[in-house]
């Protein structure tokens, strides 16, 4: 929804944003935003800050200097139950899926709701059948992660991200260790979850290629800096392809 002005809402800003880890540099100045209902690829080489992004939305961790809004919410100072809140309107997308082995299907996307928002269980059995049917995961809904390939636990993770209704999901290289039929297939996924829900995606990846066709935007993250925000296009990575050198702290 736009504000009163007319202008998009940013669901996610950085403004000089810095943080300086063990005397180096992660991040340096960093100044980009997110709009509502936008999907937005932060690519970058591994060790470029792309996951630190992520824990810095989410306010596992603190920036050295800078701003950062989530929301319109200005998360210096944010702590205890106001965090939370903020975070409940959040959905992450680990990279290794993060299920929990000795649940099944079912119970690894409800756990969130049961667990975290007190939702009665048959509740929230209602409220995820129906995205477990939209993913293509109603007749495994009994199965356990042991019983499932790469591809089908990333579709479980992202289930269970959505289930909440999320204003913002948050994707840790959503496509890591997937052959590339099975890569393309949540690729695909990601895409129609994001018109058919509305939700704002920013999603994590030093595989561009994949994504190509499927966000708004691109952000490249080099050196601890964004080097290219633009159009989302594979010859980017040529253009920035020199080897990261992570700077002393000043």
């Amino acid at each position: 929804m736009d504000n009163i002005f007319g202008r998009a809402m940013k669901v996610v800003e950085f403004e000089n944003v810095s943080l300086c880890l063990n005397g180096k540099q992660i991040l340096s100045n960093v100044s980009f935003s997110i709009e509502k209902n936008e999907t937005v690829l932060l690519v970058g080489s591994s060790g470029s800050g792309k996951s630190t992004i992520l824990r810095l939305i989410l306010a596992l961790q603190r920036p050295s200097s800078g701003t950062i809004r989530v929301m319109g919410q200005d998360l210096t100072g944010f702590c205890g139950s106001d965090l939370l809140r903020l975070r409940q309107k959040i959905g992450l997308v680990f990279q290794e899926g993060a299920l929990f082995d000795s649940h099944t299907v079912l119970e690894n996307v409800c756990f969130f709701l049961v667990e975290n928002l007190h939702v009665p269980l048959e509740e929230a059995r209602e409220r995820v059948l129906p995205i477990l049917e939209f993913l293509g995961l109603h007749e495994y809904m009994h199965y356990y992660p042991s019983e499932l390939s790469g591809g089908m636990k990333k579709r479980v993770g992202i289930a269970r991200a959505i289930a909440s209704k999320p204003e913002l999901v948050l994707y840790d290289e959503p496509t890591a260790g997937l052959d590339p039929i099975s890569a393309k297939k949540v690729v695909e996924l990601i895409d129609t979850l994001d018109r058919e829900y509305g939700v704002t995606s920013l999603i994590v990846t030093h595989e561009l290629h994949y994504f190509v066709d499927a966000v708004d935007r691109l952000l490249f993250l080099k050196n601890g800096q964004i080097v290219y925000s633009g159009v989302p296009e594979v010859s980017i990575l040529e253009q920035y392809s020199e080897p990261e050198v992570k700077p002393a702290c000043s």
